[in-house]
């Protein structure tokens, strides 16, 4: 929007000049920087540091700053999956809780840079986005999550898992590099069992008799 007005109307000692101002809603351009552009939504303080334990991101920032809509990743993915973890997060033990926190904050800090950039697009903001999943997963110990915590995170992304194959072999490669870490974890539960002459069949029957309390309405003390 523009505000048109002329000065010096009224003295015929000067010329009169036309004054033309941006104003309103519409006066910075995408490609403004935070300091000429401070209103922006990615140059928000909450935007360009996401609160930990926190989703709104997705929605007032990412959203607001790329305007993907209801099928783009902040919405479709970042947010739905962010939302869903912090409503089941009493099925997950303390470090399973860590891990979901610790993701979430990875994720959202890995693209508030990236929505400050006017060359960004819905499309490349989703490969940049999918493809920091597998280092935010196994920074915030994805490896060593007990195979009831693993249960419970695969329940919870549900479908979303479809979308994310890749990401899955990522996390899995960097898991094997890092033996240690993964011992720690579910596989280590099932190797355990497996060497004291039981099958891993019984470790699965336990964690997933945690992930379908969860499911019927009992969490974790």
């Amino acid at each position: 929007m523009f505000d048109v007005g002329v000065s010096n109307v009224a003295d015929n000692l000067y010329d009169s000049s036309l004054v033309v101002e941006k104003v309103g809603e519409n006066k910075c351009d995408k490609c403004d920087t935070c300091e000429n552009c401070p209103e922006r939504p990615a140059c928000q303080e909450n935007c360009k540091n996401p609160p930990p334990q926190s989703c709104g991101f997705y929605a007032d920032c990412a959203e607001k700053e790329l305007g993907c809509g209801p099928s783009g990743y902040p919405i479709r993915y970042g947010q739905k999956n962010c939302l869903a973890f912090s409503r089941n997060l009493d099925y997950f033990t303390v470090q399973g809780q860590n891990f979901i926190w610790g993701t979430m904050s990875c994720l959202q800090q890995f693209l508030s840079p990236l929505i400050q950039n006017c060359d960004e697009t819905c499309s490349s903001i989703s490969t940049k986005a999918f493809a920091s999943h597998p280092k935010c997963y196994t920074d915030n110990g994805f490896c060593s999550l007990g195979c009831g915590d693993i249960l419970v995170l695969l329940a919870v992304v549900n479908k979303d898992l479809l979308e994310s194959g890749e990401q899955i072999f990522e996390t899995a490669k960097i898991c094997l590099s890092n033996a240690s870490a993964t011992l720690k974890g579910c596989a280590g539960e099932i190797l355990w069992e497996t060497r004291n002459n039981y099958l891993p069949v019984p470790v699965f029957r336990i964690a997933i008799g945690c992930g379908d309390e969860a499911s019927a309405g009992g969490k974790r003390r």
